[in-house]
């Protein structure tokens, strides 16, 4: 049984929090969506449970448009160095899967919100009784780095600010747009947004060793010494 997935991650490590702040950024990839698909032996359509047996043979052709086949295989999963809270490490194995080439786009986004008159967290705001009544107004954080002196401040600082009326058709608050940015990966999403955007798509969300594996290519390299998938190159956030 074919199934599909639709996933997004931010530069942290840590998982996107939920309420009325909506981490995003005003750099690309502060927020990535990828689209999926994958093969799984198992009959259960309505179980989102990925299986750990390896598949290695892609099929020969994309089950959509602009997807690449990702083979499944054992890795290391998490991280105990640079992001502690993320070990201790661990071996598993995944199934191999198709995966979009370049995150989902505000077009993209726009076409769902266009047919459906989807309204995400971040323009309607929250009534979550756990959240501040003060941070329930519609709006996001939005990344702005600090530099002083040319040189950038510390992010513990606070590099996020959340601004009322940011949200994906304004990314940097009021008066900005997305007009020149078509191509550009939509940003302000939240996770009920993202699952409102993969059921449209008749997708899901991947597992976390799903998506995980597929990250790590970046550091795996083909026959021919090519890396197998974009890694930031550069001086972040410069």
């Amino acid at each position: 049984m074919r199934r599909k997935t639709v996933s997004f991650t931010d530069t942290f490590k840590n998982p996107l929090a939920i309420g009325a702040t909506v981490i995003s950024g005003a750099v690309a990839a502060s927020l990535v969506w990828f689209v999926s698909a994958y093969e799984t032996p198992s009959p259960n359509n309505a179980s989102i449970t990925f299986s750990c047996e390896t598949i290695t043979r892609p099929e020969k052709t994309s089950p959509e448009d602009g997807m690449v086949w990702v083979p499944g295989g054992p890795f290391s999963m998490g991280e105990e160095i640079a992001y502690f809270e993320e070990g201790p490490i661990f071996q598993t194995s995944v199934a191999g899967f198709w995966m979009d080439t370049h995150e989902v786009s505000n077009a993209q986004f726009e076409t769902f919100v266009n047919e459906t008159g989807y309204v995400t967290l971040a323009e309607r705001g929250s009534n979550d009784p756990g959240i501040p009544v003060e941070q329930q107004i519609p709006g996001s954080a939005v990344f702005t780095p600090l530099m002083e002196d040319g040189n950038l401040v510390n992010p513990r600082e606070g590099w996020w600010h959340y601004i009322a009326g940011a949200n994906w058709r304004e990314p940097k608050g009021p008066g900005s747009s997305i007009t020149s940015k078509q191509s550009h990966p939509v940003v302000h999403i939240a996770y009920e947004d993202a699952l409102a955007y993969a059921n449209w798509l008749g997708h899901d969300l991947p597992t976390e060793a799903q998506f995980e594996f597929a990250a790590q290519t970046s550091v795996r390299r083909d026959k021919e010494g090519n890396y197998q998938s974009n890694t930031w190159q550069g001086f972040f956030p410069i």
